[in-house]
């Protein structure tokens, strides 16, 4: 099969939840879930529905955006300027034990961790200083096997990390084809991207928050592959963010009519 090159970039990173809010990497910048690292690919898996593989891997991905699909910089101004984004810090108003609960569950079933390059460089000087047992999110990312798409790290300082130097969707899909619960893409809008034109993406879990920003890079871009999504659990917490995990199906669409002088929908 015929890729696209690679291409790194940035999406978005997160400080600490709840009480680890406040914490930095000592230079006074927060680290958090980071940015990207691989670009778009036309690439596309055929792969058979999990309950026809067994109890293969899920991969999820897991997301902040803001209500116009922006997720660059939610966690500081610093964290991502890039292409003259200046609104950084959007989420920080947002975050309650809500919030905290939802991430702490996602992280809760984490089996092995997939990011970019750019991910993997603001989450590591952060979250590895948090040696705290009760910190899921620290706990999580210190211990399970890390995968970062990278053509230049060739030695990765955090421990039980491997890097995906070449054929990226090959490589994660041979991923997912193992027994497990979840292979978690955090950030890495990019390498989102990739997954997504692949139909590698078993799940998306993303955090809306109250916001129009009206700049930075999206979720999803122009160009990308279009697709329906079913929507299987939404909540909202305390300070108006959703919660939505929704799972990805073919895109459908339909018709109205007028007949006999009444409204008809016509679906498939």
């Amino acid at each position: 099969m015929e890729c696209a090159q690679p291409g790194a970039d940035h999406a978005w990173t997160r400080p600490g939840i709840s009480r680890q809010f406040d914490q930095s990497n000592g230079d006074g910048r927060h680290r958090g879930l980071g940015s990207q690292s691989w670009g778009p690919t036309a690439c596309r898996v055929r792969r058979r529905p999990r309950q026809e593989r067994g109890q293969t891997i899920k991969l999820t991905v897991h997301t902040f955006v803001s209500f116009d699909g922006v997720m660059q910089g939610p966690g500081a101004p610093e964290e991502d300027p890039s292409g003259g984004f200046t609104l950084g810090g959007w989420l920080v108003p947002h975050v309650d034990d809500d919030f905290g609960r939802v991430v702490d569950h996602w992280f809760g079933h984490a089996d092995e961790i997939l990011l970019g390059r750019s991910t993997y460089d603001m989450m590591y000087p952060f979250w590895s200083q948090i040696t705290e047992p009760d910190n899921v999110v620290a706990t999580k990312l210190n211990m399970l096997p890390k995968h970062v798409v990278s053509t230049t790290l060739t030695d990765p300082a955090w421990n039980n990390t491997t890097v995906i130097a070449s054929d990226v969707v090959a490589a994660v899909a041979a991923l997912k084809d193992r027994p497990g619960r979840e292979l978690q893409v955090h950030g890495s809008w990019r390498l989102v991207r990739t997954l997504h034109d692949a139909g590698l993406v078993d799940e998306y879990r993303v955090l809306v928050f109250p916001v129009v920003l009206g700049m930075g890079k999206r979720l999803f871009p122009e160009g990308a592959t279009p697709s329906g999504l079913t929507l299987v659990h939404s909540e909202a917490t305390s300070t108006g963010v959703t919660y939505h995990v929704l799972l990805p199906r073919p895109l459908t669409a339909g018709t109205i009519t007028i007949e006999d002088g009444a409204e008809v929908l016509h679906t498939p």
